[in-house]
């Protein structure tokens, strides 16, 4: 099962609320269903759980009695499911309410955004992608649904991708944040979490990429110290008593950092010192 019907399913599951809310979210799925080529009024999902959804919000809203069917995709080799009204007087009815509805809170606003998430909306796997799209009929309705995210404080976009209308949000706090208005709060959970995991796993892996950055440059430069230091010796070239010490450790522990090195020194010295040292010991071997 997708994490798209996880949620789906999660909201399908909660009892109806305030009726203005479920008004609202009758709304969002009417704006955002795929319509019967008859222009019959009806909503297309692939969910049987959405399809049940509708039909009991319009009984506990307008006492409107939807049927739920089942058809068979032979192309997509699936079944969709479809709530349609079985009275045309119903239908009149329920347009002509619909069509003058007006979204006025932001309660409202998320209501309507759970109806149009639940008729055409996806939400990728966050272990794969942070991504949430809707699919939408008309520019009008891509339109008004950046709108009411954008009311949410939910920065969308619009855009057609293969002759299709969509609108989708990318940021993973915001995805997180409409999770919770639209009120799938296990959904939301379990999004915050892999989230949290996904940043705890980066975060170890740039320190283990800057851990061995960092190896690899104090492999590079005692690489360059030794080269310098054989290069003094191979000249017979002699060495104040402050250069030799750092020198022979140098040579006798290639894999130490310019700290360790001024720890085993006599008197010890702080890694400024060593490196200052190291300096004029290059600075000899390039005069030579």
């Amino acid at each position: 099962m997708s994490f798209s019907s996880d949620v789906k399913n999660e909201i399908c599951r909660k009892a109806p609320e305030n009726p203005k809310y479920v008004l609202a979210e009758i709304y969002g799925f009417i704006r955002c269903c795929k319509q019967e080529e008859s222009g019959e009024l009806a909503l297309y999902t692939e969910n049987k759980q959405v399809a049940a959804r509708l039909a009991e919000d319009l009984l506990y809203c307008f006492g409107i009695i939807a049927q739920v069917s089942t058809r068979y995709a032979a192309k997509h080799k699936r079944a969709h499911f479809t709530a349609s009204l079985t009275s045309t007087e119903d239908e009149k009815r329920l347009t002509k309410l619909i069509n003058s509805f007006k979204v006025e809170s932001d309660g409202g606003a998320a209501a309507m955004l759970r109806g149009a998430f639940l008729a055409s909306g996806t939400l990728t796997d966050p272990n794969k992608e942070y991504h949430l799209e809707f699919s939408t009929q008309s520019e009008a309705q891509s339109e008004y649904l950046c709108e009411k995210l954008a009311a949410l404080g939910i920065g969308a976009k619009a855009a057609i991708r293969q002759n299709q209308r969509i609108v989708y949000v990318k940021g993973r706090e915001q995805i997180a944040d409409f999770l919770g208005h639209i009120g799938a709060i296990q959904a939301y959970l379990a999004y915050t979490d892999v989230v949290i995991e996904k940043d705890m796993r980066n975060d170890a892996n740039r320190q283990t990429n800057c851990d061995s950055a960092n190896i690899s440059k104090t492999v590079k430069a005692a690489g360059e110290q030794i080269a310098a230091i054989e290069k003094i010796k191979a000249a017979n070239g002699s060495l104040p008593e402050e250069l030799r010490e750092i020198a022979q450790i140098r040579l006798e522990n290639p894999e130490l950092s310019l700290r360790e090195i001024g720890e085993l020194l006599t008197p010890s010295l702080s890694r400024s010192g060593v490196n200052h040292r190291i300096k004029r010991l290059m600075e000899l071997a390039a005069g030579l």
